[in-house]
């Protein structure tokens, strides 16, 4: 089974916080690499959505955004024991200074580290989107692997036409060196020379019908196979003399490029 590398999902969760709007999307990388927008309040979720998102998703270039919409309820935190030792070191600077000017509460509450502002339910707020991304998560999956079954069925039907004209060509050599073979003219050895090449297209047809079998196709495994066919094909190019076996390889080497082009998107 192929998975396409491109899709997208979304999903509106509703917090205490308000709503957030989780937008997933992913389009062909060579690995899979991870670009975030988030805003302040999700930052510490970073790791966890990543995490996430690597369970499911294996290759691609994938985008998240999270945009919230309303403001997290503040609690206000005061730090005492801080408090306390501020107060305390402007008591013995009061001593030694022998200033007597009034410590306001303003002043101490501008004080660094003495006054903090807290997000409530942080800790709820952030599983249900943990939650909600899953589920964003797993729709991109599925719509990854929709596409994906139809870039497995354009793959299947011109590695159909591979072995055709494979065929073919065995077919025209066979009858080649049948109606020639008291011949012994160099354009008949190098058309009775390609058994070699044919035999290794067919193995190489064979390993690749045999991965898009699997459960879990590679898209570089198979980019690899189809490389190696064209490789043969222009071995093959490189041999035949002959104008129509000739035309046959052309085919096969138009879909070889067209498979490659199509499994640029397989993850």
């Amino acid at each position: 089974m192929l998975e396409s590398m491109t899709g997208f999902s979304e999903k509106t969760v509703f917090t205490s916080w308000g709503s957030f709007s989780i937008h997933l999307s992913s389009l062909n990388h060579r690995h899979l690499e991870i670009h975030f927008n988030i805003p302040p309040s999700m930052e510490e979720g970073r790791l966890l959505f990543k995490k996430i998102i690597e369970k499911e998703i294996h290759r691609g270039l994938v985008f998240l955004s999270i945009k919230e919409k309303g403001i997290p309820p503040l609690s206000m935190k005061i730090n005492y024991p801080l408090l306390k030792k501020y107060i305390a070191e402007f008591s013995q600077l009061k001593e030694i200074t022998e200033i007597e000017k009034p410590l306001s509460l303003e002043f101490l509450l501008q004080l660094p580290g003495v006054l903090s502002w807290e997000e409530e339910n942080k800790e709820n707020v952030l599983k249900e989107i943990k939650e909600a991304l899953k589920e964003t998560v797993k729709e991109l999956k599925e719509t990854r692997i929709k596409e994906g079954q139809e870039l497995e069925k354009d793959i299947r039907k011109r590695v159909g036409t591979l072995r055709e004209k494979i065929r073919e060509i065995e077919k025209a050599t066979k009858e080649k060196e049948r109606r020639y073979k008291k011949s012994i003219s160099e354009d008949t050895k190098e058309l009775m020379d390609v058994s070699e090449e044919l035999t290794r297209m067919k193995v190489h047809i064979k390993t690749m019908t045999k991965e898009l079998n699997r459960s879990h196709s590679s898209g570089v495994k198979l980019d690899f196979l189809a490389q190696e066919l064209l490789r043969e094909a222009n071995s093959l190019s490189s041999k035949i003399q002959d104008a129509e076996i000739t035309l046959k390889v052309v085919d096969i080497k138009s879909e070889l490029f067209k498979i490659r082009e199509q499994l640029r998107n397989v993850a």
